[in-house]
């Protein structure tokens, strides 16, 4: 019985080394991918020129719009009102950076949004950064409250009223 499994251990070895040699080989003749300049893996090769910088545009154009880091930032929001009121001012503080790093891609993304993002981090998110730093947690709770408030805002001067944030006890802060 061992000589007969030795042989068929033998021959899987040998048939899985020729089937990846067989692989290797396949994937070598047919190189590298490199995409068709007069392809569809770009929208309208009238405005963009592959091989050039116009490339930039072709993957600008594809980076997600705002509801990425908004998605992100109202969840680090309710971890970030939470961790406040419990007072894990680490966890708290590691939510704001957070939420100031989500906003600093939405600047280079979506760099329309810059100016109102600068003055959210640099005023409203600061202001609570400077209750954490206190570790006063009714100051925290106060800057919270005024935090909702420019979110409201900016959600209203973008057009979206309809997102409503609120420091609660939901598992989304919005309303």
């Amino acid at each position: 019985m061992k000589k007969d499994s030795g042989r068929l251990g033998f021959f899987g070895g040998f048939m899985t080394a020729t089937i990846l040699l067989g692989a290797a080989v396949a994937f070598a003749a047919i190189g590298i991918y490199t995409p068709d300049p007069h392809g569809d893996w770009i929208r309208d090769i009238s405005v963009y020129q592959p091989g050039t910088d116009d490339q930039i545009n072709v993957l600008a154009d594809i980076q997600p719009g705002a509801a990425v880091q908004m998605l992100e930032a109202g969840l680090r929001f309710n971890v970030l009102n939470q961790a406040g009121k419990k007072q894990n001012w680490d966890l708290a503080a590691h939510e704001s950076a957070e939420i100031g790093a989500a906003f600093g891609t939405l600047e280079i993304t979506r760099p329309a949004l810059q100016a109102s993002l600068q003055t959210f981090v640099g005023t409203d998110l600061a202001a609570v950064d400077a209750a954490i730093a206190t570790q006063n947690k009714s100051t925290f709770k106060a800057a919270m409250k005024d935090l909702a408030t420019a979110c409201n805002s900016c959600h209203v001067s973008f057009g979206k009223p309809f997102f409503v944030i609120k420091s609660g006890k939901s598992a989304l802060p919005l309303k």
